[in-house]
């Protein structure tokens, strides 16, 4: 793994939330590998309201019982992947907290995004931190409080970084990826957490 800068891009002690930024994480060889390794997976689109999204995702998790009920949907989980499994030993020891899933979203162009949302609904969201690693182009991550329509920070995630927000900041904080109209590669997301409730 790359030596790294560390960058806090936001910092709100009032309300204890954080947001870290390390980059590079990975050197470009190994954000390359993964990528390409995860990229290939068959990536799931479920409906919702009808309409299926454009971005995809893939819940893996340590145990089969960590089922993870977000956008509508009973997520089951897929064995963790030896790259991903190794990745989440990694970070443990960044974040200090044993993570045991990955939340995977694969961006396939600049029409893919996600709109505001926050991961308050992760089992063990407001007790543990999450380690976000990207891999591929670039996007843009948004970030605002709950209930205000401005944009309070954002950060351009380059292949190989890693993001990390602390525990209070699924609380009181939204995020966000825009779609763009700008000609970019794919990009998957590798959201790193702890699923437990105590």
């Amino acid at each position: 793994m790359a030596g790294y800068n560390v960058l806090r891009i936001l910092d709100d002690p009032e309300r204890g939330c954080w947001i870290d930024v390390q980059s590079p994480y990975l050197d470009a060889a190994e954000a390359d590998q993964l990528l390409v390794e995860l990229i290939s997976l068959p990536w799931q689109r479920p409906l919702t309201r009808g309409i299926a999204p454009r971005r995809g995702t893939l819940w893996f998790a340590a145990s089969p019982a960590h089922v993870y009920q977000f956008s509508g949907h009973d997520w089951r989980p897929q064995p963790m992947r030896p790259g991903l499994s190794a990745l989440a030993v990694a970070l443990s020891s960044v974040v200090e907290c044993q993570l045991n899933s990955v939340l995977a979203t694969y961006y396939s162009d600049g029409a893919a995004g996600v709109a505001w949302h926050d991961d308050d609904d992760f089992p063990g969201a407001r007790l543990w931190p999450i380690a976000l690693v990207s891999l591929g182009a670039a996007r843009r991550l948004a970030f605002r409080v709950k209930g205000e329509s401005p944009e309070g920070a954002h950060v351009d995630l380059e292949s190989g970084s890693l993001l990390m927000m602390g525990v209070a900041t699924q609380r009181y904080y939204q995020h966000a990826v825009r779609p763009t109209s700008r000609a970019v590669g794919p990009r998957v997301s590798l959201s790193f957490r702890r699923f437990s409730a105590c």
